[in-house]
């Protein structure tokens, strides 16, 4: 019986979550549908913080995700971007994750109320280390884009031949083809054999 006590009183807070993102769906140009997403949005995380489940953790996220998406200049965009950090810092417990959504506050929204307390939990919080750049890799690792088969050739480079001209190749014959290059009867190479 409890059970079903705790899926009514879940059902309730989800009545409450629906109706404010009806308003926000039916009336995506209202004045009233960024409000509506914040408040749907503050509630899913109430409820996340009885339910404790991902499940409303990841909605809340959502929520906030949408307001700041498709209403940057509302006045809830700010606060609902702050709580995206809020989110990350406290429930899921990702200090760079938390980090880049602070860090967007001053960023996008300079004039918004949340600027200082963002910029507080900035000073709190561990900058996240650089992104490495292709620049900055100086790995000997063989570039994935190239064919294996190319990798495979001899560690001498070759000098390039010279084109020939349709004059001159019908009265010779073909180049003679460096040692290197497999040929469909030289297919059988110390490393096939070892496989």
């Amino acid at each position: 019986e409890q059970s079903s006590e705790k899926e009514k009183f879940r059902s309730q807070w989800e009545r409450v979550i629906h109706g404010f993102l009806m308003v926000a769906d039916r009336y995506p140009k209202s004045s009233l549908a960024d409000d509506a997403l914040y408040h749907a949005g503050m509630v899913t995380l109430k409820l996340r913080n009885i339910s404790r489940a991902s499940r409303d953790t990841d909605s809340a996220l959502k929520i906030f995700e949408r307001l700041v998406k498709n209403y940057p200049k509302s006045q809830y965009a700010d606060d609902a971007q702050y709580m995206i950090g809020d989110i990350y810092r406290t429930i899921k417990n990702s200090p760079e994750e938390a980090y880049t959504a602070y860090a967007a506050i001053p960023e996008r929204f300079p004039k918004g109320d949340m600027v200082k307390a963002a910029t507080k939990r900035l000073s709190e919080l561990p900058a996240p280390a650089p992104e490495k750049t292709e620049e900055s890799d100086t790995s000997d690792a063989p570039d994935a884009s190239v064919p294996s088969d190319i990798l495979k050739t001899s560690e001498t480079p070759q000098a390039p031949q010279t084109p020939k001209t349709e004059e001159a190749s019908a009265t010779t014959s073909p180049p003679e083809k460096p040692a290197t290059t497999e040929t469909p009867e030289a297919k059988e190479t110390p490393e096939a054999v070892d496989k």
